[in-house]
């Protein structure tokens, strides 16, 4: 099988973790947030590790957060960082849909993807001032 990214498999450890130790609505948010931002292909890995290696991700996470508050810090910033790529993947694809849009002179198409690509750069640099925002914060405890 090939390699399961680090993030992905971090981010669905600390959840697996917090689901015996935060209220089951907050859990159930955060498997809805992960399924949201993934890719199919990624969403397919993320239940496989639920179903198969839960014991396993569950000692990765108590070994490497311990509490909850820490697991909770880290899986913030994991999933920033997964639903960074996520639209950064989709920009990608988008661009190449923009050119090939240009190319057949479809102004209609060309406009509808530019205002997507607005969309989501938006989303970026919203994404990009609360790390910021956050790491500052963290540093400053």
């Amino acid at each position: 099988s090939k390699s399961v990214d680090i993030a992905l498999r971090r981010a669905v450890a600390l959840v697996v973790y917090m689901e015996g130790k935060a209220a089951q609505n907050t859990v159930d948010a955060l498997w809805l947030r992960i399924d949201n931002m993934l890719s199919v292909e990624d969403r397919k890995i993320a239940l496989e590790l639920r179903e198969y290696e839960k014991e396993e991700l569950l000692f990765e996470a108590e070994m490497l957060f311990g509490n909850v508050e820490k697991a909770s810090i880290e899986l913030e910033s994991l999933l920033t960082e997964l639903e960074e790529r996520s639209l950064k993947g989709e920009l990608s694809r988008l661009m190449n849909e923009l050119q090939l849009a240009e190319k057949a002179k479809d102004k209609v198409k060309s406009d509808e993807i530019i205002a997507k690509c607005q969309e989501i750069s938006l989303k970026l640099s919203s994404l990009h001032k609360l790390r910021r925002e956050s790491t500052k914060n963290f540093n400053s405890v």
